[in-house]
């Protein structure tokens, strides 16, 4: 679907986690022997997707899951953080402040009556989605350590 190898990051949450063929049997509702076929075929079909990320409840990999599905940039935080839910969220934390020295420049630029700089612009604009991502990670993993879907946390906890 996109630049999102789901297989691979399917992979890092299975060695993070210590998933075992039964497991992913057990959560994609399917016999042992596909998830051995899966592994040898290094693919997981998309229609079992949804019920891994619902078993084993991973923030990164509920993201990568999103980014695959709907064609959304995938930004690799693992390679940045660590999935502990301290470090991530002094991880949200480092990203809204670089997202906030991006608003401040875009606010400069687009105040601008000759908008050329790209190069800026560009830049901050990626600053600011990779902070929207890593605040998005954050909520669903805290959501999941206490037994929330992520519809409960992005839909429902607004009321």
């Amino acid at each position: 679907m996109n630049d999102v190898d789901i297989f691979a990051e399917f992979l890092t949450m299975k060695y993070e986690k210590n998933i075992s063929p039964g497991q992913l049997a057990n959560a994609a509702g399917v016999s042992e022997r596909s998830t051995y076929d899966w592994m040898y075929n290094k693919h997981i079909p998309d229609k079992y997707l949804d019920s891994i990320t619902s078993y084993f409840k991973d923030g990164f990999f509920t993201y990568a899951v999103i980014c695959y599905k709907y064609n959304y940039p995938f930004i690799d935080f693992r390679k940045r953080y660590r999935s502990d839910s301290l470090s991530m969220i002094l991880a949200c934390v480092k990203e809204a402040h670089e997202s906030d020295l991006a608003f401040n420049d875009l606010e400069e630029i687009l105040s601008q009556v000759e908008d050329d700089d790209t190069v800026r612009y560009s830049r901050d604009v990626k600053e600011v989605t990779e902070s929207a991502a890593i605040s998005f990670i954050i909520s669903i993993q805290l959501g999941y350590e206490r037994h929330m879907t992520p519809k409960l946390v992005m839909i429902e906890g607004r009321k």
